[in-house]
């Protein structure tokens, strides 16, 4: 008689939808509850050494930028200067390509010379995706901008001796703004005015 009540239990758990039938079978197992896993362990929590620690990394990467981008604006203030002595005894009334341009290219220089001072005290901590940095992606980004910068040097010279003096001054700027360029090529910032799929201008 037990055993005909069994096999009808089990007719009856059978026409049930799956997820209950499931449920059921193990309640009559007798399993009431699953416990812990160790599949997916919890990590443990930050110490106060770990903390330490990370506050001192955070603090040699705000110093860090801090100098590159203090640099970065000397740079430019030393473009500028040059700019200036150049065409400061140019003579009067006489307005050529050349001048113009310089006239451009230092107006682009105070635009980006404000943006560095914007971003002097804000390092790139994550990226756009909202992962953290390493110092290994701040060492990539760092030997990319110095090939990026070297590459638009020598293509500014080239472009200004054969008379390209737009060219010239923008490929300037973006030699001056090389490791934002880097930046923005390995997803830690959006696009830049002028670069990329901006026109020159």
């Amino acid at each position: 008689m037990v055993r005909a009540m069994s096999h009808r239990a089990d007719d009856d758990i059978d026409n049930i939808g799956s997820i209950k039938r499931r449920a059921l079978r193990i309640k009559r197992l007798g399993i009431v509850a699953i416990g812990p896993t160790d599949l997916f362990p919890k990590r443990p929590a930050p110490t106060k050494a770990d903390a330490v620690g990370a506050a001192k990394a955070d603090n040699k990467v705000r110093r860090t930028h801090r100098q590159t981008v203090t640099r970065e604006i000397e740079v430019i203030d030393e473009r500028i200067s040059l700019i200036d002595a150049r065409f400061a005894a140019s003579r009067p009334g006489i307005v050529t390509d050349e001048a113009l341009e310089a006239t451009a290219e230092r107006r682009q220089l105070k635009e980006l010379r404000r943006d560095l001072e914007s971003e002097i005290d804000r390092p790139t901590l994550i990226d756009r995706e909202g992962r953290q940095l390493t110092a290994h992606d701040r060492a990539m980004v760092r030997a990319r901008a110095r090939e990026l910068a070297e590459s638009f040097w020598v293509n500014a010279e080239r472009a200004a001796a054969e008379g390209d003096h737009r060219r010239a001054r923008n490929l300037r700027r973006d030699a001056l703004r090389s490791r934002q360029i880097a930046e923005m090529e390995v997803g830690w910032r959006g696009s830049l005015a002028g670069y990329g799929n901006f026109a020159w201008t």
